[in-house]
């Protein structure tokens, strides 16, 4: 059975001004209060703002400054790299955990948004990303029949992750926020021909998440 000694929390930031800062340290203090002594892991994406730090130390998280700009993907990799558990839990900073998620932890994997299908919300420029750069990895493109992993958030194993892996996912990475939305619906295609297509099955309950939307670059 997994508990939450199997588990590390990874929650991709980007911190522009002040007020940003209050998003992950929000966002640690739900995960807090509900698993006090959870592994957190917080990934930098680059932020020019960074007063927050040592409060996020002094919470107990552990930070990993490595001026990533690769987005939630290059926060995802940069966790499965340096921290080995059997399941992982990549959220980004402006997400809030709102109960108990122990039985989703049994799955090999859970999405954490909402549910939407195909190119809902993308345009030509998202679909050209998606079609150029999937062609780094193993897997093949799709025109139809996927979900997008909202948010590019989820609760996965790391079986799962080192398939992904070893078949070049981790070659793909966004560098802007046409990647990072292309990578919502590339990582659905992904998870479609991994055998975990999104839906109400494997989705967390959206009273146990919640999204707190704030522009950013």
């Amino acid at each position: 059975m997994i508990t939450i000694n199997d588990v590390v929390f990874s929650i991709s930031t980007r911190c522009e001004t002040k007020s940003h800062c209050q998003l992950p340290i929000a966002c640690v203090l739900s995960i807090k209060n509900i698993y006090p002594d959870s592994k957190i892991v917080i990934v930098d994406s680059n932020s020019p703002e960074k007063s927050h730090i040592p409060e996020l130390i002094n919470l107990g998280c552990e930070i990993s400054d490595l001026e990533n700009i690769n987005y939630e993907t290059g926060a995802m990799w940069d966790t499965f790299e340096k921290v080995k558990k059997p399941r992982y839990v990549f959220l980004q900073d402006s997400m809030l955990l709102l109960g108990n998620i122990d039985p989703f932890l049994q799955k090999e994997f859970t999405s954490l948004g909402d549910i939407h299908y195909n190119w809902y919300g993308a345009g030509d420029r998202h679909i050209d990303w998606v079609r150029n750069n999937i062609k780094l990895s193993d897997y093949l493109f799709m025109e139809t029949g996927f979900s997008i992993l909202q948010y590019n958030s989820m609760i996965i194993s790391d079986s799962l992750l080192e398939k992904m892996k070893l078949k070049k996912l981790n070659k793909v990475l966004p560098v802007n926020k046409v990647g990072s939305c292309g990578m919502e619906r590339l990582l659905g295609m992904v998870l479609s021909q991994e055998g975990f297509p999104i839906s109400d099955s494997n989705q967390l309950p959206q009273t146990l998440i919640k999204k707190i939307c704030m522009d950013r670059q």
